[in-house]
């Protein structure tokens, strides 16, 4: 699963679509052949969360994987003294002696996200992009002030907008070619 997972975040990352992925802080999904290739050829943020800081009922420390730079935004510690009441797993002693953990009966229930988190995230992702629109806008006004400015217009100079983001058009040509390089080293 991870495989697939890694082929999709490359595809995005190509073509500059934002993803994200939340992983359990236990998870080894980082260690896994594909999701190291894919930090290779591409910058990945990782920021380290705990869901009860935003309101969950029990700390559960989370992992939100990025190719989006303020996920380092979500960081909050948690909060100092609070009982801690749902029951995430439990310990016993089986009958041969050996140490054991399994799921408590509040597990289940622990799968969804707190509301503090959604609106956090949505305050946060609403908040880039309105900053990445802005550069959107100024770029567009560069652009057609030097199409103004020059008589003779070179293709190499027009900006393309695509899902959000800027390039030029000659990384365009560049893209199967990346994008074939890329899926060759997740093989």
């Amino acid at each position: 699963m991870i495989y697939r997972v890694a082929i999709a975040l490359t595809m995005m990352s190509i073509l500059r679509i934002p993803w994200f992925v939340e992983q359990p802080a236990s998870s080894l999904m980082e260690w896994h052949p594909a999701f190291q290739h894919l930090c290779k050829k591409f910058t990945v943020y990782k920021v380290f969360i705990w869901l009860g800081s935003y309101g969950g009922e029990c700390p559960k420390p989370t992992l939100i994987y990025s190719n989006y730079r303020f996920i380092e935004k979500l960081y909050l510690p948690l909060p100092h003294g609070r009982k801690w009441q749902a029951e995430m797993s439990v310990k016993y002693v089986d009958n041969s002696g050996v140490r054991r953990v399994s799921g408590g009966r509040d597990l289940k229930a622990s799968q969804h996200y707190p509301r503090l988190f959604g609106a956090a995230f949505a305050q946060l992702y609403l908040s880039e992009q309105a900053g990445v629109r802005t550069e959107i806008q100024r770029q567009k006004i560069l652009s057609y002030e030097s199409m103004n400015a020059q008589s003779s217009f070179r293709m190499r100079e027009q900006v393309v907008i695509y899902s959000g983001h800027d390039f030029n058009t000659q990384d365009e040509a560049g893209r199967s070619r990346r994008t074939h390089e890329a899926l060759q080293g997740l093989r």
